[in-house]
């Protein structure tokens, strides 16, 4: 049965809106709370070396010195510092130009009274991934000794663990792109939503206007209709075709020069639009509902009856 549909057209879109909306808050949120400083403090994710505990992701480590320039590249991207915490040394890997690397360079010796307090991410290099350095204990070993590190530095060095700036940088900028992505998703339902009522609204007044006859009810015009398809939800009433689908929309057909059938298929679904192109040069966009195998063979009805009453209009591409 034809009913107005106003109000479900707007909450529809609102509804999704607030969907992505809060996931994209629930991906900024993680990315503000689950790995500060405090919190991973309080869980103990707090950097070691060999005896950091429960291989966290994320790590805090305290930073007490750091070489003033980079000890290895490590690949294209990044490249490998060594710094000291409290219990011994360990490698930083950051990327070239990494903004808290500077600040620790720049720091110096104050960092020994005032250590710097870092997020990484953790690599056990006892566990071999795509990600983590390759051979890194044996390319360590080697790499202090062409360096000749004192021996206090090669004695309390980490060989089988690191921390890396620049993955756990990675992550995050994965995350917030994540949230950013899905705000945008949410206002454009938003705008969708206001735009959309807005179009609706407008067709139902031209509707009305133009046949005071339906009492300014649309459910009359499913008494009155000389054409309608209940499954496509496409509707001809005098000079007017009318769909009501994802909103409702109307065509004067007086004003059409060309009408065809433009079927989008995305991914296994099947999106169905009549695409009028009218004499004053513009074009209306009118989507309708795809039924599968069945939709050409009804589509190809509405326009045998446009063909018998509106016969100035070209039909098809």
């Amino acid at each position: 049965m034809l009913k107005e549909k106003r109000k479900k057209f707007f909450v529809t879109n609102i509804v999704i809106a607030s969907i992505f909306l809060l996931i994209g808050g629930g991906f900024f949120f993680f990315n503000l709370t689950n790995t500060s400083p405090a919190k991973l403090e309080k869980e103990g994710a707090v950097f070691k070396g060999e005896k950091t505990k429960n291989d966290p992701t994320e790590v805090l480590v305290d930073v007490y010195w750091i070489t003033p320039e980079p000890v290895a590249d490590i690949d294209n991207k990044t490249q490998l510092w060594v710094a000291q915490y409290d219990k011994g040394f360990f490698a930083l890997q950051a990327s070239p130009d990494d903004k808290d690397i500077a600040r620790l360079i720049k720091k110096g010796k104050s960092l020994a009274d005032k250590p710097e307090k870092l997020v990484g991410k953790y690599f056990d290099a006892h566990y071999s991934s795509n990600k983590t350095i390759k051979d890194y204990a044996n390319f360590m070993q080697g790499l202090l000794k062409d360096l000749k590190a004192d021996e206090e530095l090669t004695r309390n060095f980490s060989y089988y663990s690191y921390v890396s700036l620049s993955e756990y940088k990675s992550g995050q900028l994965t995350t917030t792109i994540a949230a950013g992505v899905f705000s945008l998703l949410a206002a454009f339902f938003v705008f969708n939503a206001f735009y959309t009522q807005k179009k609706s609204n407008k067709a139902y007044e031209e509707l009305y206007q133009n046949y005071p006859e339906l009492n300014g009810s649309l459910e009359q015009l499913a008494h009155v209709a000389s054409y309608q398809d209940p499954q496509l939800k496409i509707y001809i009433y005098k000079n007017h075709l009318m769909v009501d689908y994802s909103s409702f929309l109307i065509l004067d057909l007086r004003e059409v020069k060309q009408l065809y059938h433009h079927l989008l298929r995305v991914r296994g679904s099947r999106n169905s639009s009549l695409i009028a192109r009218l004499k004053n040069g513009k074009t209306k966009n009118l989507p309708f509902k795809n039924i599968g195998k069945a939709t050409d063979e009804q589509v190809n009805e509405v326009f045998n009856y446009l063909y018998q009453h509106f016969p100035d209009i070209y039909l098809g591409v």
